[in-house]
């Protein structure tokens, strides 16, 4: 597969970051930055969004074999990169830009996480994620934390689900067209929100979390893509089942349910579909 053409659209200030420590063995004031800049709620959101389309994972070397290099990575579409540039800024990240493999894709932002500042970032969000918390435990093991400074137990919050949904949501409203008596035309808009993953054990988790706080869902559904044609870069057969979860009721349940975590939504695009159907609520039930 041909390379893809990249640019630099904002250079790290802190790209040469080799340890925690100065030369005086003193923290990094760098890092009671980042630390500044990383408060729980915004841990939480990248948590749930880290289990989304976050990656990590450990580089050995092989001509030494008990050298590892972290390396952590986060890339999204053009349409949808804050999360990309609010991490940049956190963290002092390079950003670079990806254009399309293919013409039908869109292009890329992409920052990179490696040394000081990619274990700082997975000591900081692994209390809070789900779907990646014993795999970030034991990568955390291996790059030297002590176990009594990891968190064994996984915890749901309201920021973590604004993150998760910003990777994994889904968010509708559409307009819908019927026919009436007398050949008239009624229109009317159906909402949906629904989270997708092939990892059933952590979304029944979220899904069961959810529910404790009052709402509910209906039946769910499983993907499995038995019946989808392979073509050119799509193959279906390395495809997971996937489960969707979709929250019950109409638009006055999903506004109740939106409240508890646009706030911390990052993506524009699907912050618009949570405003636009508080707002529809609003004027429906004001009615």
């Amino acid at each position: 597969m041909p390379k893809r053409a990249s640019v630099i659209l904002k250079k790290s200030k802190s790209n040469n970051l080799s340890s925690w420590l100065l030369k005086d063995r003193t923290i990094n004031p760098l890092l009671n930055q980042i630390k500044l800049r990383f408060p729980i709620e915004t841990r939480q959101y990248f948590a749930g969004f880290w289990d989304g389309d976050g990656y990590q994972g450990l580089r050995y070397h092989k001509k030494q074999s008990k050298s590892k290099t972290l390396h952590c990575q986060l890339e999204l579409a053009e349409k949808g990169c804050e999360p990309v540039l609010e991490l940049s800024k956190i963290f002092d990240l390079t950003v670079t830009y990806k254009k399309p493999r293919h013409k039908n894709h869109q292009p890329s932002y992409a920052v990179h996480l490696s040394g000081p500042k990619g274990k700082m970032f997975l000591l900081l969000i692994q209390p809070y994620l789900i779907e990646k918390h014993e795999q970030v435990y034991k990568i955390l093991l291996e790059m030297g934390c002590p176990e009594k400074m990891l968190i064994t137990e996984k915890t749901f919050s309201w920021p973590y689900l604004a993150g998760y949904a910003d990777a994994e949501g889904n968010y509708t409203m559409k307009l819908h067209h019927y026919k009436q008596k007398h050949g008239r035309v009624g229109s009317t808009y159906k909402f949906r929100f629904m989270l997708t993953s092939n990892d059933f054990k952590s979304l029944t988790f979220i899904k069961n979390k959810i529910i404790e706080k009052g709402f509910k869902f209906i039946k769910d559904y499983i993907k499995r893509y038995k019946n989808v044609s392979p073509r050119e870069h799509r193959h279906p057969e390395r495809w997971k089942p996937t489960l969707d979860i979709q929250l019950g009721g109409g638009s006055k349940e999903l506004a109740r349910f939106y409240k508890n975590f646009y706030q911390y939504a990052l993506i524009e695009k699907k912050r618009e579909v949570i405003n636009k159907t508080i707002e529809y609520s609003h004027l429906i039930f004001r009615q």
